[in-house]
Parts: C-alpha cells; sequence; structure tokens
C-alpha cells in the first residue's frame, strides 16, 4: 500500500489542512491559514462589516473582528492607535466608522497610557460633526466618561473650523453638538468662541459671533429662492443649512454647483439630473460637472475614496436613488466622469511590465454582501480592482474562477460596467482558488504574478493553492513567481501561506494596496 497516497504535503485536499501546517476552516469548511491578528485588524479597518456576507451575519462579523481589536489593544494599545489614525487620515477606507469604533474601544479596553493617547486621537479621526457625534454614540455604550475622554472630545470644539462644522453637521441620529458640548464641557479659548458655544447649546447671544453663524441664521428666515441665492453670493455657506422647501429649485443646484465639495457633489448628481441640469453634453452645467469630476487635482485634495466614485457611478447610472421615489435621465459624459473619477483616486500607478494572471473570484459567496455599507458587492468590486492593472499593465490576463477557470475577456478597453457585466456571465459554483495556478501549471502559461482577488471562503479543490504554486515554480522554472491574495471581505482567513516570503496579502480598496503590490512583485525578480 502507498500511504503516501492518502497523506503527502505536495497534494492535499481543501477539506483538509496540510500536513505539517498551521490551518484553520473557513466558514466554508475548507482549510486556509489564519492571518496575524494585525492582518485581521487592518481589514476590519478598511473594509468595516457593514452588511451581511453569504456565510455571516453583520451582527456575527463585527463580534468576531470586535474581540480581534481588543486582543490587539491587549498586546500593543499604540500601535492599533498608530495604526487607526493611518488609515483614517490617509483616505485609505472608504468610511471612517470604523476608525471611530477602535478609538472608541480604545478608549474602553487599554491600558492608561493607550487610553491617554487614544483620547489625544480623538481630534484626529474625528474630523468633523458627524464624527465626533458617532464616537460618543460608541463611548456611550461602551463605557462612562471620565475627566481624560471629556478633554479629548473637548479638543473637537478648539478646531478652526468649528463654526462651519456646526451649521453643515447639525445632528445624526439624534445627536447634537449641543449634546456633545453638555458631555465634554469645553472651554472657551475667547469671546467668540464663548458666544459660539452658547449659541450652540440655544442660549440667547447678541454680538460676536463668527460671520458664517450669522449668514446660517439669515439662511434659515430667507423666505425666497431671491433670498437664498443673495445670501449664498454673500458667503460659503454649506448647501445642507438650505431650507428643504428651496432644494427642489434648479437656480439654487447651478448656484451650488462650482463650489460643492466632491463628495457632495457625487452624492446629489441624481438630485441634479432630475431637475433637468445635465439634459444635453453641452449645457455649462453638464460641462462644469464633468470638468469638476475628473479633475486629478481636485480628486486628490477632497481624498475621495475610489469605492465613493464606483458606487456613485453603479447609483447614478441606475437612473434612480437607493431610497424614495427620485429618478432621473442619465447623462453619459456624467457617468464617464465618475469612471475617471475611479481611476484617477488611485493616483498614478506605474507599470511593472510583469506577467500578470488577475483571478476573480465568481463563485455565489462573492455575490452576497456589499463593501463597506455601499451598493457594490465584493464580486462587483474584483471586476473594478482588476481595471486598474489592465489600464496600467501591458502584459496581463483576467479571468474568473469558481469550481474551474473562465476567461471573462476583459481589457482595458472595457468601461467598469461592461467589465462588471462580463464577470456575472460567469458560472457561480463552488470555490477552489488553486484553480488559476493549476491551469497555468498544465498548460505552461508564463505568469510572474497571480493576483486572487476573494474572500478567501474555498474549499472545492484537490489541492491547495500554496502546493499548486510551488508545483508551478519548479516545473516552470519560475522560483520567484509571486502569489497576492486580495481580501475581499473582513474574514480573519487567507489562502497565503505565511511562512512563504513570495507570497502577500493585501486588503481590497484599500488605496495603498496598488503601490505595495507593485512593490512585492519587483522585489527580487529581475
Amino acid at each position: 500500500m502507498d500511504y503516501t497516497g492518502h497523506f503527502s504535503t505536495k497534494q492535499t485536499s481543501q477539506t483538509e489542512p496540510i500536513p505539517g501546517k498551521q490551518m484553520v476552516q473557513n466558514n466554508a469548511s475548507g482549510y486556509v491559514y489564519k492571518i496575524s491578528k494585525w492582518e485581521y485588524l487592518d481589514r476590519f479597518l478598511i473594509l468595516g462589516t457593514e452588511g451581511n456576507t453569504y456565510y455571516q451575519s453583520e451582527k456575527t462579523m463585527t463580534i468576531k473582528n470586535a474581540k480581534n481589536v481588543i486582543e490587539c489593544i491587549k498586546e500593543d494599545g499604540l500601535r492599533v492607535i498608530k495604526t487607526t489614525v493611518d488609515i483614517s487620515a490617509s483616505g485609505r477606507a472608504p468610511k471612517n466608522n470604523q476608525a471611530i469604533f477602535v478609538i472608541a474601544l480604545c478608549c474602553t479596553f487599554g491600558d492608561q497610557q493607550t487610553k491617554n493617547q487614544a483620547y489625544k486621537a480623538i481630534k484626529e479621526v474625528c474630523r468633523i460633526g458627524t464624527h465626533i457625534f458617532q464616537f460618543c454614540e460608541n463611548i456611550q455604550k461602551l463605557r462612562g466618561w471620565s475627566r481624560g475622554l471629556r478633554h479629548g472630545v473637548e479638543d473637537y470644539f478648539y478646531r478652526d473650523n468649528i463654526a462651519y462644522d456646526m451649521i453643515k453637521y447639525r445632528q445624526r441620529d439624534g445627536w447634537t453638538h449641543r449634546d456633545v458640548i453638555r458631555l465634554s464641557h469645553p472651554r472657551p479659548k475667547d469671546k467668540i468662541h464663548s458666544n459660539l458655544l452658547k449659541w450652540a447649546i440655544g442660549r440667547e447671544v447678541d454680538q460676536e459671533l463668527p460671520e458664517i453663524i450669522q449668514s446660517f441664521e439669515r439662511m434659515q428666515k430667507a423666505e425666497s429662492v431671491k433670498a437664498v441665492l443673495n445670501i449664498l453670493k454673500e458667503s460659503k455657506l454649506p448647501w445642507e443649512t438650505i431650507p428643504t422647501k428651496f432644494l427642489k429649485d434648479k437656480k439654487i443646484w447651478e448656484a451650488l454647483l462650482p463650489n460643492l465639495p466632491m463628495t457632495a457633489l457625487t452624492r446629489n448628481l441624481g438630485r441634479m439630473s432630475s431637475l433637468g441640469m445635465f439634459k444635453s453634453n453641452l449645457q455649462d452645467e453638464t460641462k462644469l460637472a464633468v470638468e469638476r469630476l475628473a479633475n486629478p487635482e481636485a480628486i486628490k485634495k477632497s481624498r475621495i475614496h475610489p469605492i465613493t466614485a464606483l458606487n456613485a457611478m453603479k447609483v447614478y447610472e441606475s437612473g434612480h436613488g437607493v431610497k424614495g421615489s427620485l429618478s432621473w435621465d442619465v447623462c453619459g459624459k456624467i457617468k464617464d466622469a465618475l469612471e475617471e473619477m475611479f481611476y484617477l483616486s488611485f493616483g498614478n500607478v506605474e507599470p511593472t511590465g510583469l506577467n500578470w494572471m488577475l483571478s476573480l473570484d465568481v463563485s455565489g459567496s462573492m455575490t452576497c454582501g456589499t463593501i463597506a455599507g455601499t451598493q457594490i458587492t465584493p464580486h462587483e468590486a474584483t471586476a473594478a480592482l482588476a481595471m486598474i492593472t489592465a489600464r496600467t499593465e501591458k502584459n496581463y490576463e483576467i479571468n474568473g474562477f469558481s469550481n474551474t477557470l473562465q476567461k471573462l475577456d476583459i481589457t482595458a478597453k472595457d468601461t467598469l460596467s461592461s467589465a462588471i457585466k462580463k464577470t456575472y456571465r460567469s458560472n457561480f459554483s463552488g470555490t477552489d482558488a488553486s484553480i488559476p495556478v493549476s491551469v497555468a501549471y498544465t498548460y505552461n502559461i508564463p505568469v510572474d504574478v497571480f493576483t486572487i482577488y476573494t474572500d478567501n471562503e474555498t474549499w472545492a479543490g484537490h489541492i491547495h493553492t500554496t502546493q499548486a504554486l510551488e508545483a508551478y515554480r519548479k516545473k516552470m522554472n519560475r522560483p520567484n513567481a509571486k502569489l497576492i491574495a486580495v481580501g475581499m471581505t473582513a474574514t480573519k482567513f487567507s489562502v497565503v501561506d505565511p511562512d512563504d516570503p513570495n507570497q502577500m496579502n493585501v486588503v481590497g480598496f484599500d488605496t495603498g494596496s496598488l503601490e505595495a503590490m507593485r512593490y512585492f512583485s519587483l522585489k527580487e525578480m529581475k
């Protein structure tokens, strides 16, 4: 009897661990590697757990991630804070909710040194009113208020643009600036600041208020479109300060369009389209909107996240709002500008000249849930991310895998929409992440970098991905062939062997991942 027919380190079914390797069962009962607690933290900070996946509920994923965050805090709380601030401040994540939650956990579960540093980090992570409201809501559900915590929240009210924040972000989920002031007791730094704080809690103030507050109060009393337009000419009030009854007037939005912040612009494109502002490509409003949406400097300055641009494009091209009855005619120029915004939001990506095989997980589990609470599924996101490489590299191949490999015929000439549609024509089935490498092995395909976009819920293969990669390297005499797994959900699993220096994990839609992938792919490769 040949016992190695049942027990081998070269070829092992994915329903069993590789002998001698530390592996764990994923949610699909396949065996994979467990990423480190710090990689797990990164995934959570970037992707979050908003929305269910195929295998796990939002609640289950959130609890697991929160427990991991606490483990990281107990091991090195200062590292958690630094990581959180870095990801939040650099705009690497689609949403800031996770960073706010992690800082709240540091304030709750850290040792005294960690808590003191977390208090200082509040102002770095909570940069607008919405953030500070959410932080206070988190704190209320996690712990009580201390002097150090009050001082940390108090620092938010010393920002140079605090008056602007007070009129733009007036309330969220029942929280207002008045509530936060009463909890944190900020000390006025001068007479004007004292009056501003009094005004925020509803006390009468007759003089020495910032000019923007005075403009806001005039706006709240406006009785006509003409009055609103006059106030907008005199001040830089955000659109949120305009009384709701005037927001259905086209003239108001025409006046707002030139100065709308980038995120506000993307969110209100449907509303403006419904008012007839982009009926023709030749309209000045259309030209202006297109110019602003595809402006590299403006995109960089606004730190618009790629998933925000992609989600805006998906919602806009649908012709109707996610909620409510708002509908509009889609302007092709606006849609194209949103696509260009998506690419520009990643910054300049330099080509490597290597051979890339990009393999998108098109199994059924990838169609469930969404990325960071947007309308984008992990399945759609993989196609969008692959298009970045297609537009950068000359030598690439994009395919889809479930328990078989299928050519998707996605090229740099595809639009994001057409690339996503091509993935939906694929055959959803079980998941075998080793398939791309095995096919390259069978047909002697010269690959420098295998990039697998997946939720890591692989289980259907007769060989593990890392075993297939080792066999491929030997057969093709390519010892430095790399494997990059792009994690598309905030789980703790990966097909990457942590003991292999030529394998790497990155987080899907981390804006820093493309540069990391480029550096890794060129490392020790001539």
